[in-house]
């Protein structure tokens, strides 16, 4: 079992854990293992906390900005359990996943924008038609005839050469090979990375969403998980998945790097077309800065 996997079930364990749909003998072994494993305890603790915090916006008067405040609340409230940044993509993600999930409700508007309204945001919507190639990534190594070539690096060269060379299926082909002959290498992030990459410009987005998702996974390089989720958002919105393409912006927005500011005016525009929030209580620029 990969450690995606490994996650997902132990996500739906913790959920159905605090949901209290475990019986008392399921309860007692996941207490014995919350026990050997303090790294599980913690992650309950925070999902718990994280409950909490939406409950006391649930009971609170609306607030238009309190998807954005959602986080920042509940990274306050579980200061004294965390190291935060060890678990940042954590946070990140479970707090998208629950305000996606379960408080979606608190969330909707009394008066969502009218139909025609929705279908017109989307004109304000900054779509990237094609991901330009320089944003490829590039191994760095040293070259040198004094020393023994590197299998990884001289694959990835190659690859890059054939897209330069407007040879896709070759770049693919290298790229795949790479990519199963260095999984533990976390260097093939970068293969999954590119491969992403030429899956978006094909109009593949399934499989590009797929590749940036590998990619962010593999590496403990920031800006490059940030610029993996971007492009994952951006394909889905391609696809028109916008439900999805507003998780990803909001991962990207938690992130508070580079793309803050674009996630941001899209999570805006997703919310009014969503029902999340209402048009006119969008300010003009915050979609036009």
């Amino acid at each position: 079992m990969n450690n995606e996997d490994t996650n997902i079930r132990l996500t739906q364990k913790i959920h159905t854990f605090l949901n209290g749909e475990l019986s008392a003998e399921e309860q007692d072994l996941f207490w014995e293992e919350m026990f050997e494993n303090p790294e599980i305890y913690e992650k309950v603790r925070f999902e718990a906390s994280l409950r909490k915090v939406l409950r006391q916006k649930q009971a609170a008067p609306y607030d238009n900005n309190q998807s954005d405040n959602i986080v920042s609340d509940v990274v306050a409230e579980t200061t004294p359990i965390f190291n935060m940044r060890s678990y940042q993509h954590w946070v990140i993600a479970v707090a998208a996943v629950l305000i996606l999930v379960i408080g979606i409700n608190l969330l909707k508007v009394s008066s969502p924008t009218d139909p025609a309204t929705r279908v017109a945001l989307l004109e304000d919507l900054h779509l990237i038609q094609e991901i330009d190639v320089f944003e490829l990534q590039t191994i760095d190594a040293t070259r040198s005839t004094d020393v023994d070539p590197d299998p990884l690096t001289e694959l990835f060269d190659k690859s890059l050469l054939s897209v330069f060379s407007q040879e896709t299926e070759e770049a693919l082909t290298l790229y795949q090979e790479i990519i199963d002959a260095f999984p533990e290498d976390p260097r093939t992030s970068k293969a999954h990375f590119n491969t992403g990459i030429l899956y978006y410009n094909e109009n593949l987005f399934e499989d590009a969403i797929n590749s940036f998702v590998k990619a962010a996974e593999l590496t403990d390089d920031e800006a490059l998980v940030e610029k993996s989720w971007w492009f994952k958002a951006n394909a889905e919105l391609l696809k028109e998945d916008f439900e999805m393409a507003r998780y990803s912006m909001f991962i990207v927005y938690g992130m508070n790097g580079v793309f803050k500011q674009e996630a941001f005016r899209q999570l805006r525009i997703l919310d009014a077309y969503l029902g999340l929030t209402s048009f006119e209580d969008i300010a003009p620029e915050e979609i036009n800065p």
